[in-house]
């Protein structure tokens, strides 16, 4: 999914009767990763994740074109531009 589309799809998301969700920013997508691992670099106890891209919710610029993104391979990040297709891995946000 593009950045927005993953925005998006969070935002519509209904698992387990919650619709709560929403796109983690980089440190909340950051703080999951492990840098002891590799293929997939991420705490242990995380389910369905695919050693791949995936996008946080922080821009690099607010209004700019790219955003953050962590490399679950790895666990490293870095910026694109939002029109770049990777996967989502959606937060529940606190309930209100």
């Amino acid at each position: 999914r593009t950045w927005a589309n993953a925005k998006k799809y969070c935002q519509n998301l209904e698992l387990n009767e919650y619709t709560n969700w929403r796109l983690p920013n980089i440190e909340e997508l950051l703080s999951i990763t492990d840098d002891k691992k590799y293929d997939p670099a991420i705490k242990k106890g995380f389910k369905n994740i695919i050693s791949d891209y995936y996008w946080s919710s922080s821009s690099y610029i607010s209004g700019g074109e790219d955003a953050w993104y962590v490399y679950f391979q790895r666990g490293d990040d870095g910026l694109i531009n939002k029109y770049a297709k990777f996967y989502v891995r959606c937060v529940k946000d606190k309930e209100l």
